[in-house]
């Protein structure tokens, strides 16, 4: 039988996440697709990953890599362990990244990986602050 993996249903960058101990609802605070430095090298005081995944059962070991523009790996995160207990539910998979270093402006890549088979990819821009977008 064949194992089946996590199914992406979105992935974000965002600057933290807060669960209401109240109703267990989780806030995506500060989200987003470009950082804008002010100098490089870059080290973003706060960097996560969301990933909503679903499609599956059973337990993952899970982790996001940061490719750089030219597609050379820059970091990793640690191995975060998602349960899934049932293929209709959405599990939230969270990486604080922790030490994210952007050396030049571009276009960083950010896959996540369960159990070494790519599950899904998003871009993230880095620009000098004052740039137009253009990397």
């Amino acid at each position: 039988m064949t194992q089946t993996f996590p199914q992406p249903v979105c992935m974000h960058f965002c600057d933290d996440l807060l669960v209401d101990p109240k109703t267990a609802k989780t806030h995506v605070i500060g989200s987003h697709d470009c950082i804008r430095a002010a100098s490089f090298p870059h080290r973003p005081r706060l960097c996560h990953v969301v990933a909503l995944l679903t499609g599956t059962t059973g337990t993952f070991m899970c982790f996001v890599r940061c490719l750089d523009p030219s597609r050379n790996p820059v970091f990793q995160s640690h191995d975060n362990e998602l349960r899934f207990g049932s293929p209709r539910h959405v599990v939230w998979a969270s990486f604080r990244l922790m030490g994210v270093r952007f050396v030049r402006p571009g276009i960083y890549r950010f896959q996540l990986v369960c159990e070494n088979h790519f599950v899904c990819e998003r871009s993230l821009s880095v620009i000098p602050k004052g740039g137009n977008g253009d990397v």
